[in-house]
């Protein structure tokens, strides 16, 4: 549809009442549920999600591999109990962060952090979002996401984030 707008030109304005509205934990917990092959979560902020611990445990089980970046401040992550017995899954699951050496600093030496969120299975669903993998953010919060399966775009967002790891912006925790 076009409409005139005030400056004389033709503005072009898409209207659309196709869309589907879900929580955010939901459309995680089917990413995570649905992968096949690899997994990548990215957040800022993880703990206290039972359910997300669970999910990522039973993809690890159907073989999995899942790679997390997480931001590794203490106060922000508190890794799910399937991190901590990594040695069960030790060749299928990794989780990075971001190398300080690599972290821009301010003139007051406060440092860079990983604030992005998403996931990606499979190179094929991505979800981005801006709910932190936390229970308030699953549960409580107003979060709003983008769901997308197919197409162009998960494959490249996964690719950065490799890159990232390949040219050691971002080193290997577990």
């Amino acid at each position: 549809m076009k409409r005139p707008s005030p400056n004389g030109k033709n503005d072009l304005i898409c209207v659309t009442t196709e869309y589907n509205m879900r929580r955010i934990d939901e459309a995680l917990l089917q990413l995570i549920s649905n992968a096949q092959e690899n997994l990548m979560l990215i957040s800022f902020a993880v703990y206290r999600v039972e359910r997300l611990t669970e999910a990522i445990e039973k993809a690890l089980q159907r073989g999995v591999v899942v790679t997390c970046f997480f931001e590794m401040d203490d106060s922000k992550v508190k890794l799910p109990s399937v991190f901590l017995t990594k040695d069960k899954y030790s060749t299928r699951m990794k989780l990075y962060t971001w190398a300080d050496l690599h972290r821009p600093r301010s003139t007051l030496n406060k440092y860079g952090a990983l604030h992005a969120k998403a996931a990606v299975a499979d190179n094929n669903s991505l979800l981005i979002s801006s709910a932190n993998l936390t229970e308030h953010a699953m549960s409580l919060n107003i979060e709003m996401g983008l769901s997308i399966r197919g197409g162009d775009l998960p494959q490249p967002v996964s690719r950065i984030f490799m890159d990232f790891i390949e040219h050691g912006i971002f080193s290997q925790v577990i």
